[in-house]
């Protein structure tokens, strides 16, 4: 009986801290998302930003009605209706090569593979494979 009690005790012990470990790493991806808008809000006039993401010294942000890249200094360098893009709201928005792309990172057992599609067109533009 003391032997069970000692085993439940230790499975609730693992739970907490897989439990804790989840919410802290949830909770540090928040802080770094609005450390991102807070800093883009006070060196940029933009209403409501929808979605942020840092890639290669450029913020991307986008409202409800378009998407704007700053580069490090907060100025604004690429601008373009949502309309004009391809819906692909699975993937990560960044700016590369002068021109909006949507990022799929797809993770296996044995590599990380990185798809690239054109925002405007959805054409896929590239794909690089990191093997273990």
């Amino acid at each position: 009986m003391k032997k069970i009690v000692k085993i439940i005790s230790i499975l609730v012990i693992i739970i907490i801290i897989i439990t804790l470990s989840i919410s802290c790493t949830i909770n540090s991806n928040n802080n770094y998302k609005n450390s991102i808008i807070n800093r883009i809000k006070k060196h940029y006039k933009v209403d409501e930003i929808q979605y942020s993401n840092y890639y290669k010294d450029y913020y991307i942000i986008t409202t409800k009605e378009e998407v704007i890249v700053l580069n490090k200094k907060y100025v604004e360098v690429y601008k373009e209706k949502l309309v004009n893009l391809k819906p692909y709201n699975k993937y990560e928005i960044i700016y590369n090569e002068n021109k909006l792309v949507y990022e799929k990172k797809k993770i296996t057992k044995n590599k990380v593979t990185y798809t690239y599609y054109d925002a405007k067109t959805g054409n896929k533009l590239n794909e690089t494979s990191l093997e273990k």
